[in-house]
């Protein structure tokens, strides 16, 4: 994306950048199975999003920033988010996701500072790709678990948000990264297999928004059709907690963009299977 100034005056900012792929940068429609992102400027930088969009979603100009929420539009599909503590991805052999020729990428930017003299800072996102060779059995799937209707009571010391989600189809879990703002202390995602019984698939204890992780399977895990997959939050909204991350305890807290508000995203990657993928995986 172009060099952006998160003025002086800003102390949160939602604002999403719009980047035509060239001919010379995309000749073609390229499977990537890996990608880096460099926020531009660490020390604002809440996360950081991108998302594909093929030439038949396109509704930006090239080179349009867009403040708001950062909602994607229709058509278009989430690559990977970073934030404080992230890294790279890199999917495993045989997994993929697909540009296609003529693509936009959307820099889903959040900023945060404080609002003071002297404080503005030129910050230039970049993304770099690990391109596939050879075109990939599976095309991997970004989203998230998420709860948008909650609010979080003053002064409760261990406050639970859950979300959840049914598989249409056999599905292969790949990753799973649990974001949320300065009170949350825990995080948990669990299966719920159609045969009655329930797997922990992560324990995140001690949960840090300043140190957020992409949880990787060592080798893709099969769930069955017909499994619920719950992503549970737990927050502290104490004046201990607030003392230290330097939030009001007093106010009740509901979903919302900005840092002061709070979150409660279960992102996944995955591959759906079909009938043939899931009976050669199921014999593997």
């Amino acid at each position: 994306m172009d060099p952006y100034l998160v003025e002086d005056d800003i102390y949160d900012l939602n604002v999403v950048f719009y980047k035509k792929l060239t001919e010379e940068e995309l000749p073609e429609d390229t499977w990537v199975r890996g990608w880096e992102f460099r926020t531009g400027d660490n020390s604002i930088t809440h996360h950081m999003c991108s998302s594909t969009i093929p030439p038949s979603a396109q509704v930006h100009e090239d080179g349009a920033a867009v403040e708001g929420d950062g909602t994607d539009i229709a058509g278009s599909t989430l690559l990977s988010c970073v934030a404080e503590g992230g890294e790279s991805g890199i999917l495993p052999d045989g997994f993929g996701v697909l540009l296609e020729k003529g693509s936009m990428l959307s820099f889903n930017m959040h900023y945060n500072k404080e609002p003071v003299a002297g404080s503005a800072v030129t910050a230039q996102a970049e993304i770099g790709f690990f391109v596939s060779k050879e075109p990939p059995r599976h095309q991997v799937k970004n989203d998230s678990l998420y709860n948008r209707g909650f609010e979080i009571p003053p002064n409760h010391p261990n406050y639970r948000i859950g979300s959840s989600r049914v598989l249409e189809k056999d599905t292969l879990l790949i990753t799973l990264w649990p974001h949320a703002h300065h009170r949350a202390i825990a995080s948990r995602y669990t299966a719920f297999y159609p045969d009655g019984t329930e797997e922990l698939l992560l324990d995140v204890p001690e949960y840090d928004q300043a140190w957020q992780v992409t949880y990787k399977y060592k080798e893709p895990k099969l769930l069955p059709k017909g499994t619920r997959i719950e992503a549970d939050f737990w927050y502290d909204n104490t004046k201990e907690r607030g003392t230290i991350r330097g939030f009001d305890p007093n106010l009740s807290i509901g979903y919302g963009e900005r840092t002061v508000d709070e979150m409660a995203l279960g992102f996944l990657s995955y591959v759906e299977l079909d009938d043939h993928d899931a009976t050669t995986d199921n014999n593997n």
